[in-house]
């Protein structure tokens, strides 16, 4: 019956295409254009070599939370694969029984859109996190100059993800789970506003925190990745722990919004 119709179409109506016998298609939507970089960092320098643009914590004092790990360059190298690999070793040194990676940015952002495609690791008291730290830290302290985690995940759950900013009025955030983030790569972001900062995960957004008492996110923060070992949250490691055990990171991407 369908080609009879289009044949009793061309025959009634000669003057018509037969283009306009047949149903018509919506056209599809084209992809979302690629946002404009205000500065990025790919990683795709040769394997072992200290990233570009970074420079490494190299200390091992507990950083307030008891962690167990010594910050070393030398645990932070790009993999030769596009990936900055950060490595946590069970190894003695500065006094640790751990060492592992602590790299800050020598670039900055004051609002915009920063996003960090990561691989997490898994593993009782693994620390993972992808976080903005204040450029002031040094004049007003902390909480006072602010802290925003884009990412922090613990190793002893790799399905849950957290989301948080610390300032005066203490600590706000959210949390996702429900996949496995030590399984594959993830985009991890953060939007900053004048007023508000919203966490997203593989660009869904999962919580919004306004403008308010406390708010100190009005200067230039600068992004850091870490992998830290123990401490007052994720705990110790134990023999099931693995080690080494890396934070791979694809890269760093700013934009403005």
């Amino acid at each position: 019956m369908r080609y009879f119709a289009v044949i009793l179409c061309l025959l009634l109506v000669p003057a018509v295409p037969a283009s306009a016998c047949a149903k018509r298609r919506p056209k599809p939507t084209p992809p979302p254009p690629a946002p404009t970089l205000s500065w990025s960092s790919e990683f795709n320098e040769p394997a072992g070599t200290f990233p570009a643009n970074w420079w490494s914590q190299n200390s091992g004092h507990g950083w307030g939370n008891n962690e167990l790990q010594f910050f070393r360059p030398e645990n932070s190298a790009t993999d030769g694969q596009g990936n900055l690999a950060i490595t946590a070793k069970r190894e003695n040194y500065g006094g640790n029984q751990y060492t592992s990676g602590r790299i800050e940015s020598a670039r900055s952002l004051t609002y915009g859109r920063a996003v960090v495609r990561a691989k997490v690791p898994k593993g009782r008291g693994l620390w993972s996190v992808l976080w903005l730290w204040g450029n002031n830290y040094e004049q007003v302290g902390w909480p006072a100059n602010g802290e925003i985690d884009i990412l922090e995940v613990l190793g002893h759950d790799v399905f849950t993800g957290y989301g948080t900013a610390h300032d005066p009025a203490g600590a706000h955030g959210g949390s996702f789970n429900g996949v496995d983030l030590s399984a594959g790569f993830h985009e991890y972001g953060m939007i900053w506003r004048t007023t508000s900062l919203t966490w997203t995960f593989d660009g869904w957004p999962y919580y919004t925190l306004n403008k308010g008492t406390g708010w100190v996110y009005d200067h230039s923060f600068r992004p850091v990745l870490s992998l830290a070992v123990g401490g007052n949250w994720p705990g110790s490691p134990d023999l099931t722990t693995p080690f080494p055990s890396k934070l791979l990171v694809d890269w760093v991407r700013i934009s403005p919004l």
